[in-house]
């Protein structure tokens, strides 16, 4: 994305208040609470707002899995939108589905709620581990 020019940036600051805040992605102004912060304040507020910053991180995220836009809403679509494990609708954590895939080959198997990757992760995608735990239960 390019950079604002000084001008551009000064009419956006304009528009701006003390409650609210410029998204560089959208490009809307939006209220304060609708952007990330860290623990010193506003001056150093996220540049997207949290819808844009989690549309970013699932953009970087099937980048990194070789995966488009319309392949991943495919899956889901072919999942039912709901966990390919567990099969719950809300994708719970970080608010985006997590993209499973096999370790040794790095193919992709399905889009699963946060906890369920975890539980697979923990497990070392091991057959003998998981039965061992459903036994356990």
């Amino acid at each position: 994305m390019a950079y604002l020019t000084k001008i551009k940036r000064k009419e956006i600051e304009a528009l701006e208040t003390k409650d609210t805040k410029w998204c560089k992605r959208c490009k809307v102004i939006k209220p304060l609470h609708a952007f990330n912060f860290n623990a010193t304040g506003r001056k150093f507020a996220s540049i997207r707002c949290i819808e844009c910053d989690k549309e970013k991180a699932k953009e970087r995220n099937m980048e990194k899995f070789g995966i488009t836009l319309k392949q991943y809403n495919k899956m889901l679509k072919n999942q039912g939108n709901t966990c390919k494990i567990c099969k719950t609708q809300v994708p719970g954590g970080n608010g985006r589905w997590s993209i499973d895939h096999d370790h040794k080959t790095g193919v992709v198997r399905g889009l699963v709620y946060q906890t369920c990757n975890g539980s697979l992760g923990f497990a070392q995608d091991d057959i003998k581990i998981l039965a061992s735990a459903i036994s356990y239960l």
